[in-house]
């Protein structure tokens, strides 16, 4: 059940791939475009007014991000932490089922013996009986 929600490495380094190269492609898209607009026929204040617009939103998409991987890895971690409560629970259950079966084989083994125990002795006496009253005729 956990192994169905773990991501394939293979697919995770595909995915890898594509966020490196889309990252990648945002910085310079970003870079170039504050580039052109540094060198672009348009007022200083204005200028630096797209820029700082351009950033604050820049900044408020990488703070959504943030939120959003922080909430994954909240919800990631109490999956794993149900995950292993209850494997734990299923592991002493298990081991309390084991050791009732133990004592449980344990108290026949007993039985057993005493019962074994009890025929050989019947066995003997029967034989020395047999044995002290001679023969009969």
């Amino acid at each position: 059940m956990i192994r169905d929600r773990m991501m394939d490495p293979i697919e995770t380094s595909a995915m890898d791939r594509n966020t490196s190269w889309l990252s990648t492609f945002l910085i310079g898209a970003a870079a170039g475009a504050a580039v052109a607009l540094l060198v672009a026929p348009t007022s200083g204040r204005r200028s630096r007014a797209w820029l700082k617009d351009g950033a604050r939103k820049l900044r408020d998409g990488a703070e959504d991000q943030l939120d959003r991987a922080h909430d994954a890895y909240e919800d990631g971690k109490t999956s794993v932490r149900g995950a292993v409560e209850s494997g734990a629970g299923a592991l002493r259950h298990s081991v309390e089922a084991a050791r009732d079966g133990y004592n449980r084989a344990r108290e026949a083994s007993s039985d057993t013996r005493t019962a074994f125990n009890e025929a050989a002795d019947k066995a003997t006496n029967a034989v020395n009986a047999t044995l002290t009253a001679g023969p009969k005729g």
